[in-house]
């Protein structure tokens, strides 16, 4: 028996190790199965749309005059349109600059291939897979082959995405949610592997921040959470440093977006976009003084906290009756926060944080709706857009102080 071998692998950092799961899960052609299994989730959710219709939402009129507004003008020659003419009743306004163009670009790309009636269904379809294949991707370094099915497709038809798809129509919001378990992997990936893969992470930023604004701000606090949890683990400084290298990364890569709507709100009316029904005071979960004349709006502020709330729960749950090994330890409390983030992306933060410390990124996402009423033409769609647009801001609640977290910290020291 070598020996020095022996001793040599007894040294190495549990960081270092390869699990047998991740062997296992990593067999030639099981991205295949695990591709044929999200597509086949994804099509038993757009199922009902097939006989019965696109499932028009809350933002479905105006993500849909967005298509075409684009669409329009890339035929007449403008790539990367700024003014949106036909808004207002063809009065016009500057939406493209102010919301991220990654959501619009990619319907009128299908609106210009196929007829309007496939493209909300075919988007959707897209964005379920993507969100499938990210959670695989995610997942297979820690689970067994058939485990990293099951939390694919979990993920992909996960409860919050069927409100953004049947609700709320909120396309930019779910394709910035698929691209969740690939930020919190880049996160893992920078702490226990180094700069090597902070390519991944910037790229996964960049692409959150081009999708949805308020998606991106919900990352950004994930994402100094795990660093900072690496940090005390590693007892080191380099995850953080190695995050804000990749922040700066994502940042620069929207910066084509983030600068000119930063640059241009001094010329809108954000005031109007921002106060009255978008203050944190009204956006908690289950806030009786959400849209008090429309019981209508009540009652989905209801139905989604309760969502958000029984997530939150089940994570918590499963956290402490998990008796996961010191090496499983960090992927667990990981996975958990991913799919916590899938289910519901807007409850990580506070909601007067939000509207405090990222108020630049608020009014930068409201800039488009301050002075309208966030309706599409009549042109485009034929009535007013009478969508509501919401934000679901609210208090991490007792799970972080919950003494099972205390408890799997010493085993996470031990994995890192």
């Amino acid at each position: 028996m070598d020996y020095s071998r022996v001793s040599a692998c007894a040294q190495m950092p549990p960081l270092h190790d390869r699990l047998a799961h991740e062997v296992d899960s990593q067999r030639p052609g099981s991205w295949r199965t695990a591709l044929l299994l999200v597509a086949l989730a994804a099509l038993v959710i757009i199922t009902p749309m097939i006989f019965l219709g696109n499932a028009a939402g809350h933002d479905f009129q105006s993500h849909l005059a967005s298509w075409m507004e684009m669409a329009a003008q890339w035929r007449q020659g403008n790539i990367l349109p700024r003014w949106a003419e036909w808004s207002n009743w063809g009065f016009g306004e500057p939406r493209f600059i102010f919301y991220p163009p990654a959501s619009w670009i990619f319907g009128a790309a299908l609106g210009s291939v196929m007829p309007w009636r496939l493209v909300p269904g075919t988007l959707i379809f897209v964005a379920v897979v993507i969100a499938g294949m990210t959670m695989w991707t995610f997942a297979r370094r820690w689970l067994t082959e058939m485990q990293s099915y099951i939390a694919a497709v979990f993920f992909a038809v996960n409860p919050y995405h069927l409100v953004m798809i049947y609700y709320r129509s909120d396309f930019a919001e779910l394709l910035a949610s698929a691209l969740f378990p690939l930020m919190v992997l880049g996160a893992i990936s920078a702490i226990r592997e180094g700069w090597q893969r902070l390519p991944l992470l910037a790229i996964v930023l960049g692409g959150i921040w081009l999708l949805n604004a308020p998606a991106a701000v919900v990352a950004m606090y994930a994402l100094v959470l795990l660093l900072v949890v690496g940090c005390v683990l590693r007892q080191s400084l380099r995850p953080l440093i190695y995050g804000a290298i990749a922040l700066a990364g994502g940042l620069g890569l929207a910066a084509f977006y983030i600068l000119p709507a930063a640059w241009e709100q001094r010329w809108v009316q954000i005031a109007n976009a921002v106060e009255g029904r978008f203050i944190a005071e009204r956006n908690l979960l289950f806030a009786q003084i959400y849209y008090v004349n429309r019981p209508g709006i009540q009652s989905f502020n209801w139905k989604v906290s309760g969502v958000a709330v029984g997530v939150i729960v089940a994570t918590a749950t499963a956290i402490f009756f998990c008796e996961a090994s010191a090496q499983a330890a960090l992927p667990a409390v990981s996975l958990a926060l991913v799919n916590a983030s899938g289910f519901c992306p807007r409850i990580f933060c506070r909601g007067r944080d939000l509207k405090n410390q990222s108020d630049l990124v608020i009014r930068c996402h409201a800039g488009a709706s301050a002075g309208r009423r966030r309706y599409c033409s009549r042109h485009a769609l034929g009535k007013p857009e009478r969508s509501v647009c919401r934000r679901r801001d609210s208090l991490w609640p007792w799970l972080s102080r919950h003494r099972r977290v205390y408890a799997t910290q010493r085993s996470c020291r031990r994995a890192l």
